[in-house]
């Protein structure tokens, strides 16, 4: 008992002493054995979105991207170039090796979990800190998903990261200081612009309300968030306050419903035979066809696609 305390106690003078570098070695075993686990499973994977990443990504680092998966697969590339963009660069630099991008998701998990100890040493004790630190760096989610080629360990960087700039700010005693935090939000939420389009939405509004908080220059503190919620979205060709966004995602949402119902046990449409049609109500919506010589109805009496590959979309515009 005696040797297993000391080991204890030593263990936390070395966190107290140098707390990143305790969070930041700990998470980085635990993601480099998840790894190693998930290199094991072969090209299985437990996050069945990690295979579309990889496969987009070698598409584009081949040059194929706008024959590869016609409909959907230029669109996953471009909503999701923040982190799909750096996959394929490591492709085109070392070829589409899957370990290069588990890697590249737990490092970002990684920095999640030193982002967060830094930025919870600004609020609590450094013990504290450390503890924060160590529950992103365990956190069963966490390291899951860091440990899959897929973009959320990127995205909760990003997330922290905003958190730390607004930390910052929220000391600052000079404008200089709250315009640095403006630059710093803005530039979060353009990441997560090319991440998630709906996260990056609810954090603009958030950091926006989170930048008027603060120790005195109130005035200054309400001017920078009226101009993240302005210029931030217009940056991303957006509406100021992304009211854009709002808006075609509730234009979109019985779209959405009804295309995620298709697979679903409960689902009203259902191709089953070949040279079967569905017709297609809405101009710009999408049908997954599972039976290859199925064909789409576009509104006009006649007027069908014969689609050859299983699983392919068909963009109605």
């Amino acid at each position: 008992m005696g040797i297993w305390r000391n080991l204890l106690r030593r263990l936390g003078s070395l966190a107290k002493g140098r707390p990143l570098l305790t969070v930041g070695v700990v998470a980085g075993v635990v993601r480099l054995v998840a790894v190693a686990v998930g290199l094991v499973l072969g090209e299985a994977s437990m996050v069945k979105d990690e295979n579309q990443y990889l496969a987009v990504a070698e598409a584009s680092a081949a040059g194929r991207l706008d024959v590869f998966w016609v409909g959907y697969g230029r669109s996953l590339y471009d909503s999701t170039w923040v982190f799909t963009g750096q996959v394929d660069l490591l492709f085109r630099a070392f070829g589409p090796v899957r370990l290069l991008g588990l890697l590249l998701s737990a490092g970002y998990g990684v920095l999640a979990a030193v982002l967060t100890t830094v930025v919870a040493s600004r609020v609590v004790r450094t013990s504290f800190a450390v503890l924060a630190g160590l529950v992103v760096a365990l956190l069963p989610s966490q390291v899951f998903f860091s440990a899959a080629v897929v973009r959320e360990s990127l995205i909760w960087t990003c997330l922290i990261l905003a958190a730390f700039f607004l930390a910052e700010g929220r000391r600052a005693a000079r404008p200089i200081d709250v315009a640095l935090t403006l630059v710093g939000t803005t530039t979060c939420f353009l990441l997560l612009e090319g991440l998630r389009a709906q996260t990056a939405f609810v954090s603009l509004w958030c950091m926006a309300g989170a930048l008027v908080l603060g120790r005195g220059l109130r005035s200054v503190r309400a001017v920078a968030a009226v101009a993240l919620l302005v210029v931030a979205p217009l940056l991303a060709g957006g509406a100021p306050g992304g009211v854009d966004f709002l808006d075609s995602s509730f234009k979109r949402l019985g779209l959405i419903r009804t295309y995620m119902a298709l697979d679903a046990e409960s689902a009203f449409v259902d191709i089953q035979e070949p040279d079967s049609f569905v017709a297609i109500q809405e101009p710009g919506s999408f049908v997954a066809i599972q039976e290859p010589g199925s064909f789409v109805d576009i509104q006009e009496p006649g007027s069908f696609v014969d689609i050859q590959e299983p699983g392919s979309f068909v963009d109605i515009q």
